[in-house]
């Protein structure tokens, strides 16, 4: 898995999302649900292109639809970040520190 534009987050911002992924090693990786898998490939490709809004559209609409998708929080808080809603990605990272619901 690619976790697109660490290299564009702060220090701080890095240091929290690195600790949230080894905290989040249970959840899924990937995608579970294949609409969610393709939402966050366009917002990877979007985030890598620099198209910051087109991401946090895509990104957003695959963790609505996957919301146990680890990998697309932290790409939708990096995404929203990069866009310059540095509240608003702060916020994404605590959603994903709370106690995510696991499929059974």
């Amino acid at each position: 898995m690619r976790f697109a534009g660490f290299a564009d987050a702060s220090p701080r911002l890095f240091t929290r999302v690195l600790i949230l992924l080894a905290a989040s090693a249970a959840l899924p990786a990937a995608a579970q649900n294949p609409q969610a898998r393709d939402f966050y490939q366009q917002g990877v490709q979007a985030l890598t292109d620099h198209q910051f809004e087109q991401a946090r559209q895509a990104l957003a609409r695959a963790v609505e639809l996957d919301p146990d998708f680890a990998g697309a929080w932290v790409d939708l808080a990096l995404a929203t970040y990069a866009a310059g809603d540095i509240a608003q990605a702060e916020e994404f990272l605590t959603l994903l520190e709370q106690p995510l619901t696991l499929a059974e």
